[in-house]
């Protein structure tokens, strides 16, 4: 694979991945205000370090809908269609980047 086309997909899964972390920080700010009202105590904290990867099990189960609040049901939606799009792609961004390692030109 050339540079070019490597830079190319970078910035595609790049994106990709900002349009989901962009929907998981509103799910999780919705999540938080509905904790401080009380209404979701049983929701994971996403923004404590500990609780991220139960968050993340939530939203991929989709215990999110479990709040009955309409806010946190979409954008858990679009959180969950994002995650399971990125993730692979990271992945394979980071294989094509590991298997290219010195194929590329070098800086002069």
């Amino acid at each position: 694979m050339s540079e070019a086309t490597f830079i190319k997909l970078f910035i595609a899964v790049w994106l990709c991945a900002m349009a989901y972390a962009l929907s998981a920080l509103k799910l999780a700010l919705r999540v938080r205000h509905l904790k401080r009202q009380g209404l979701a105590a049983e929701a994971p904290e996403v923004f404590h370090p500990f609780d991220g990867v139960r968050g993340i099990f939530w939203l991929v189960t989709g215990r999110y809908d479990e709040l009955n609040d309409p806010i946190v049901t979409r954008w858990a939606g679009v959180a969950r269609v994002l995650f399971i799009l990125v993730f692979p792609m990271v992945l394979i961004l980071f294989a094509i980047a590991g298997s290219q390692m010195g194929h590329w030109s070098q800086p002069t």
